[in-house]
Formats: C-alpha cells, sequence, structure tokens
C-alpha cells in the first residue's frame, strides 16, 4: 500500500496530541510517556516544528488539527510502520 493510500484513511478531524503520539511511539505503557516522546522529537526535527508551527502549532498544543496531523504524516510516515527511530529511549 502506498503513502497516498494510506493518507486516505487519515483522519478528517482533529486528533489528541496523546491519540497522534501514541501512534508513532507504542513502546510506552503511560500516554504521558508517548507525549514527552513526541514532543522530544518534534523539538529535534526543526524543520517538521516550524511547518507546524506555521500552522499556529505551539508544543504545549493538545490537540492538533488535520492539517498539523497531515504535516506529520507526511514527515514520519505511516504509524506504526515507520522506522526504528521510534522507539522507547531504552530500545535504542
Amino acid at each position: 500500500m502506498t503513502r497516498q493510500e494510506h493518507f486516505e484513511h487519515f483522519p478528517e478531524s482533529f486528533q489528541t496530541v496523546s491519540e497522534v503520539a501514541q501512534a508513532y511511539f507504542t513502546g510506552y505503557v503511560l500516554p504521558s510517556s508517548a507525549i514527552r516522546r513526541f514532543r522530544k522529537e518534534l523539538e529535534h526535527d526543526s524543520e517538521l516544528l516550524t511547518s507546524l508551527e506555521e500552522t499556529g502549532y505551539k508544543l504545549e498544543n493538545l490537540q492538533l488539527t488535520p492539517k498539523q496531523i497531515r504535516i506529520i504524516y507526511n514527515r514520519w510516515g505511516v504509524p506504526g510502520k515507520s522506522s526504528c527511530f521510534f522507539k522507547p529511549d531504552f530500545e535504542q
């Protein structure tokens, strides 16, 4: 399945940061841990963070717009099918 085919199934509504973080960082038991990792990775990916900030995103936001989710998807790929980059710190 291509990225575009996956994209068609991506949410068209607001999603919580928790939902998105847990989709990408599945190795964490607690949602708060996944959120911390999500925000840490955004801080290290300045190009992605800049793109999100252009849409009004701030690191303390609790929800993401469909546009912001698409930006993340285009940069990081399909949640759950991304590289080993998205493993908890203790597994790297």
